[in-house]
C-alpha cells in the first residue's frame, strides 16, 4: 500500500504489485514497458524504481519487479446535478389606468364652522363620533392642504378652528372636512372674475373715447 501511494504521488497513477501466481513468463517480462510510460488500464509494467516503485520487490522471479496499472485511479467525484431550468420571464407589467382629472369642489350649501380662510370647509366632530385616542394622535393637522375631503384632522387653532373646543376625550379638537368648497371662496372667485371682466370692458370704452378725441383734434388742426 505504501508503494502504491508513492507511485500515485510521483507519477499521478495507481500501480499495484502483481501476485506471483499472475506473473508472466520471463520472455514476456523482458518485453514489458517500464512503469513510467505504461498507459493502458490493467497493463503490466516492469519497474526499476520509477514512480515510487520498489527495486527489491522481486515478486516475479528473483530479479523482476512487475506492477499492474490499476483499472481506475481514485474514484471520481459524483457529477454535479443538472442546473435547474431557467425561470420563465416575468410577465409584462400591466399599465395603470390613467389618473382622472381633478374636479373642482362644488360650493358648500351650509356655512362652515372653520377652514374658510384656508380654502377648506371644516365641521367639528361631536363626541359620539370621536375616533379612539390612538387614532387621533395620527391625524393630520387642519392646515390648508393637510386633510382630504371627507377626512378628519386634529386642530390647534389653525384655519379658524377653536383650540378650546375639546369635544373629543375632554381635550382634543377634531374636525371633519366637508367635500365642498367654502361659499366665501366661491363668491370671492366669482367676484374676482366679474371684476376682471368689467375692467376689460371699461378699459375698452376708455380707449375708444381717447380715439374719438384724437380724431376730432386732428380734424380741427387740418382746417
Amino acid at each position: 500500500f505504501h508503494t502504491q501511494s508513492r507511485a500515485m504521488a510521483n507519477c499521478g497513477r495507481c500501480l499495484t504489485l502483481v501476485a506471483a501466481s499472475a506473473c508472466p513468463t520471463r520472455e514476456a517480462i523482458d518485453l514489458l514497458p517500464t512503469c513510467d510510460i505504461v498507459r493502458l488500464r490493467g497493463e503490466l509494467c516492469e519497474a526499476d524504481g520509477e514512480c515510487g516503485t520498489s527495486r527489491t520487490a522481486n515478486n516475479c522471479g528473483e530479479t523482476s519487479d512487475v506492477y499492474r496499472l490499476c483499472a481506475s485511479d481514485e474514484p471520481l467525484p459524483p457529477a454535479p446535478p443538472p442546473a435547474p431550468p431557467a425561470s420563465p420571464p416575468a410577465p409584462p407589467a400591466i399599465p395603470l389606468p390613467p389618473t382622472p382629472p381633478l374636479r373642482a369642489l362644488a360650493a358648500c350649501e351650509a356655512p362652515c364652522a372653520a377652514g374658510s380662510g384656508c380654502g377648506t370647509c371644516l365641521d367639528a366632530v361631536v363626541p359620539k363620533f370621536c375616533p379612539p385616542e390612538s387614532e387621533i394622535a395620527l391625524l393630520p393637522k387642519c392646515k390648508a392642504g393637510g386633510v382630504v375631503p371627507g377626512g378628519l384632522c386634529e386642530a390647534d387653532g389653525e384655519c379658524g378652528t377653536d383650540p378650546t373646543l375639546n369635544t373629543c376625550h375632554g381635550w382634543r379638537d377634531v374636525y371633519k372636512r366637508r367635500a365642498c368648497a367654502p361659499a366665501e371662496q366661491s363668491s370671492a372667485s366669482s367676484g374676482k372674475g366679474a371684476a376682471f371682466t368689467l375692467g376689460l370692458l371699461l378699459g375698452g370704452a376708455a380707449l375708444a373715447a381717447v380715439a374719438v378725441v384724437l380724431a376730432a383734434y386732428t380734424y380741427r388742426s387740418s382746417r
